[in-house]
């Protein structure tokens, strides 16, 4: 996967890209979409015992389950599934409905901010 801050930057790009084409708008996002999607496909598809290692695994669970409650009972396995779906929404975001498109792009804007957040704990991780 590709780094947090290009992570960051791919789903920014994709939440604006699906709100411009809800507005029905030009959407110069749709390669941000694409790319966004064939890097949550990637991680979908990592070994459990690798990604349960990874900081990716913890901001995925936390978009998917904003929650920590809704953690309980969850497996790795869970995650690399709702990463899975999360990804072939992105690959069919042009023949979803009006609804969806708003949950897609409201998960992008989570997945933007958690990403932000992480790097942000990170570098001051570094700073302290």
């Amino acid at each position: 996967m590709r780094s947090n801050y290009e992570m960051s930057d791919l789903a920014l790009k994709a939440a604006i890209g699906i709100g411009l084409d809800l507005r029905g708008e030009n959407n110069p996002y749709l390669k941000a979409i694409n790319d966004l999607s064939k890097e949550l496909y990637e991680f979908s598809r990592t070994s459990e015992k690798k990604a349960s290692s990874t900081s990716e695994l913890m901001i995925l669970a936390g978009v998917i389950w904003p929650n920590k409650e809704n953690w309980k009972g969850k497996k790795v396995e869970d995650v690399l599934l709702q990463t899975y779906l999360l990804a072939k929404n992105l690959e069919t975001i042009s023949i979803a409905t009006e609804n969806e498109k708003e949950s897609i792009k409201s998960i992008c804007l989570d997945l933007q901010g958690q990403f932000s957040h992480y790097m942000e704990q990170f570098r001051r991780s570094l700073v302290a």
